[in-house]
């Protein structure tokens, strides 16, 4: 999964500086008002690194998706065996060997005697 996203980060990069080289985003027309293709930027790079853009948030959401799933799935199974699952509060988890006068666990004690 990890790699997957990796991946995706990587190949990124390309179409981007791409589109930043032709001073345009992913909404800007590739035509003029008579609906002839700009001649100020290159329309065929632009296309194929919004289309490779596209492809990749695509991929990326799919991505996203399946770990949202998997999340999903794996908190589910905790909580199922969660319930099952019931600690026995009388077995005692420590021992205390001494207690320092003046300590805060001291002063915790006294309120017990």
């Amino acid at each position: 999964m990890n790699g997957a996203m990796r991946n995706l980060n990587e190949g990124s990069y390309q179409p981007s500086y791409d589109i930043d080289q032709n001073n345009v985003n992913m909404d800007t027309s590739l035509v003029t008002l008579d609906g002839f293709p700009r001649s100020d930027i290159n329309v065929i790079e632009v296309r194929n690194s919004r289309v490779k853009i596209i492809k990749l948030r695509n991929d990326l959401k799919a991505v996203i998706n399946e770990i949202s799933e998997k999340i999903q799935t794996q908190l589910t199974e905790t909580n199922t065996s969660q319930e099952t699952f019931k600690p026995n509060s009388q077995i005692p988890f420590a021992k205390i060997v001494e207690i320092i006068p003046n300590s805060p666990a001291n002063k915790a004690v006294c309120f017990f005697r």
